[in-house]
């Protein structure tokens, strides 16, 4: 997937810098056709299966030869078939991204966030259900966007360089929440950022400023944040694997 910018803040969202980075990026994904409903279906399962087989990869140790490179190609086919989901549908971030600016958040910014829930959206996506993916994903999307901007807001009275570093914790907190599927350790985001334990308690504390599940979020503050509450139902991948395996043999 293509990177908006590098992993610091825009410090002017207005800027000719920020323009030109906003129009390279729009240049560069709008080269990228957008995917037909059955093109959608087929890469959901082979994205499905690779997850899938690159569990079963980690879990189950003791694999004949064969089975652990049947797995690893179902592997690889999905993450191809990922990269190749979440590159056909960027323009949707950017089209959602637009909503949210004026409210805090440089407009990259707001793309790099939206870009982290439709990574979700993809991993989570249950084609069987019969949903287009854009319908899905534009829930995901919102999402990510929302909450990095109520953590944005949690602080913007603190000092420019701890809100820099509270901001640095919690995007990596969500990074690796995302990758973990689970709450991260404060040592494990430690060790990401190279501080002890202690500092990432600290600095979490100064977020836990709570928000109103009623607040109203974007610019026609017709939605709240409750809407965004993620959803545990989890797609089931086993038929999934079993179906692309068996097409493989065919």
């Amino acid at each position: 997937m293509q990177a908006v910018s590098g992993g610091s803040r825009s410090p002017d969202s207005g800027g000719v810098m920020s323009t030109d980075l906003v129009r390279v990026y729009l240049n560069t994904i709008g080269k990228t056709p957008l995917l037909t409903a059955e093109q959608e279906v087929d890469l959901s399962k082979r994205i499905e299966a690779g997850l899938y087989a690159e569990r079963l990869l980690i879990e189950t140790p003791r694999l004949s030869a064969t089975r652990r490179r049947d797995y690893q190609t179902l592997a690889e086919d999905g993450r191809a078939a990922k990269k190749a989901m979440l590159e056909a549908n960027l323009r949707l971030v950017v089209s959602l991204a637009k909503r949210y600016t004026g409210h805090g958040m440089s407009f990259l910014d707001l793309i790099q966030e939206g870009n982290l829930g439709l990574i979700r959206a993809v991993e989570k996506f249950d084609y069987a259900k019969g949903f287009k993916f854009s319908t899905y994903a534009t829930w995901w999307i919102r999402q990510a966007i929302t909450r990095a901007m109520a953590d944005s807001g949690r602080t913007i009275r603190l000092p420019v360089h701890l809100a820099e570093q509270v901001n640095k914790v919690v995007r990596t907190r969500r990074r690796i929440q995302q990758t973990l599927e689970r709450e991260p350790t404060h040592e494990e985001i430690g060790v990401e950022l190279d501080i002890t334990p202690e500092r990432v308690a600290e600095l979490l504390d100064h977020s836990r400023d709570l928000v109103s599940l009623d607040q109203a979020v974007g610019s026609d503050e017709q939605s709240r944040f409750g809407d965004f509450i993620e959803d545990a139902d989890a797609p089931v991948a086993e038929d999934a694997v079993a179906f692309q395996m068996m097409r493989q043999d065919l």
